[in-house]
């Protein structure tokens, strides 16, 4: 679903319809309360197919007035008729090699019909082989023949990748893009290409949704998850447990603290809500008449700052940490550097700017990577200041306060001057705030004024 087309007033009309048949909130001071959780879940459910096709329906639109898309295009047709007329003389030769063999061939079977004998068959000579032809170019024998290049129309948007890769040869089309394109071109292909890709899933989605519900879900989840659901419903329940998971951990995170330092969403998408409406199913829980604190969390504890960045951070901003521990994804034989390619599939899932693309990149191992990290500690010489930026501290707090002494506060970074200030600072840790969930009101209190006496 998206906001953008309207579909978060329709979940906020939703909410509302279904919290007035609740026994109370879903949310229980920061607490989910499953139960009455799945009930809202039902109603989405009831919604999913108009979501995803809203979704396909913006793509769609999307796609049609990307101008850069629809100008590469142009290039790319004009290139592929430009192609196509160095190879048709060669092809044309080709043909007529082919057509002389296949004459030859046909006579020489007519004689033997016609019980010439065998010393007369080497009468009928074969025609004279030509010289070789590049076969790689041959391969576009069977393709039209070249068009005057025209305005791309909206129904060939989806014409970029095939006319790259289906129509031309790779070595040419690497050789086109190398010669004349850009890094911004290359990157509106590799764009319009997921966005093609993720439109044609997108619209066998709602036909197959449209022509039976169980058949899309089978589809969905072969696709995305790559299991078969029936089968192996058992994968279904890991799937709807970590998502349940998932849901508490939000709010667990902005209600009290960070749950678990350790956890992680070990999926690239999400499942299905018709799945989740069914959740207590599922889970077996149909018979807990109260659901809350159902699921509990390892707390562990914070990563170190470059263990942190270790792990999140791309391949190409490596150099953002100490030379040393860098080495541990650089290295091309490190046991980590298999976990940060260069090169990885982009999959909109619905979504319309690549920015928003699910970027498949590979889970890190946290094991290896504890490990490794270890190990790369024992050997990596720090200085001063990448000892202190690598210590995890308390949290510290920054407040005016004219009623402290004015004294000079100096920059940390280049180009900004010394101010004076009156700053007060608290050093605190999140783990000594105590978490009150007395003070969390379920409604406005009485002497609000937007409540009438």
């Amino acid at each position: 679903m998206d906001i953008k087309v309207g579909n978060f007033d329709k979940l906020i009309e939703i909410f509302k319809e279904t919290l007035v048949e609740l026994d109370g909130y879903i949310n229980e001071k920061g607490v989910i309360n499953w139960s009455r959780a799945v009930k809202l879940f039902k109603k989405i459910a009831e919604f999913e197919l108009k979501f995803i096709n809203d979704k396909l329906d913006e793509q769609v639109a999307q796609q049609k007035t990307a101008p850069k898309y629809q100008k590469f295009l142009e290039e790319v047709d004009n290139f592929t008729v430009e192609i196509n007329k160095e190879n048709l003389e060669e092809v044309e030769e080709l043909k007529e090699e082919y057509d002389e063999l296949e004459k030859w061939e046909e006579e020489l079977e007519k004689n033997m019909e016609d019980g010439a004998e065998e010393e007369d068959e080497t009468m009928i000579t074969p025609p004279i082989k030509k010289e070789p032809i590049n076969l790689a170019k041959a391969k576009i024998i069977n393709r039209p023949p070249p068009q005057k290049p025209h305005p791309i129309e909206e129904d060939e948007a989806g014409a970029l990748g095939q006319a790259i890769y289906n129509d031309l040869e790779i070595e040419e089309a690497e050789d086109y893009l190398t010669k004349h394109s850009n890094e911004e071109n290359i990157s509106i292909l590799l764009s319009a290409r997921a966005l093609e890709n993720d439109i044609k899933f997108m619209s066998s989605l709602v036909k197959v949704y449209q022509r039976n519900k169980s058949d899309a879900r089978k589809y969905y989840y072969e696709e995305k998850f790559k299991f078969d659901v029936e089968k192996e419903p058992q994968e279904l329940t890991k799937i709807l447990t970590v998502y349940m998971q998932g849901l508490q951990f939000v709010l667990s995170y902005y209600y009290t603290n960070c749950p678990s330092w350790s956890w992680f969403y070990p999926y690239y998408y999400s499942p299905l809500i018709s799945d989740l409406s069914n959740l207590m199913e599922h889970l077996n829980l149909t018979n807990i008449s109260h659901t809350g604190n159902l699921i509990n969390f390892d707390y562990g504890k914070p990563y170190d700052p470059f263990k942190q960045l270790l792990l999140i951070l791309p391949i190409g901003s490596s150099h953002l940490l100490p030379p040393g521990i860098a080495k541990a994804v650089t290295d091309e034989d490190a046991p980590l550097h298999q976990y940060y390619p260069t090169e990885f599939e982009l999959d909109p899932f619905g979504a319309v700017f690549d920015s928003e693309y699910i970027a498949k990149i590979p889970f890190v191992d946290e094991e290896l990577l504890d490990r490794e990290y270890e190990k790369v500690m024992k050997t990596v010489a720090l200085t001063p200041e990448e000892i202190a930026r690598n210590a995890t501290n308390e949290n510290t707090l920054f407040e005016w306060d004219y009623h402290m002494k004015e004294y000079e506060i100096q920059p940390t970074l280049p180009y900004y001057d010394t101010i004076m200030g009156k700053i007060k600072t608290t050093t605190f840790s999140l783990e000594s705030i105590p978490f009150d969930p007395t003070k969390i009101l379920d409604s406005l209190p009485p002497s609000n004024p937007f409540i009438s006496q």
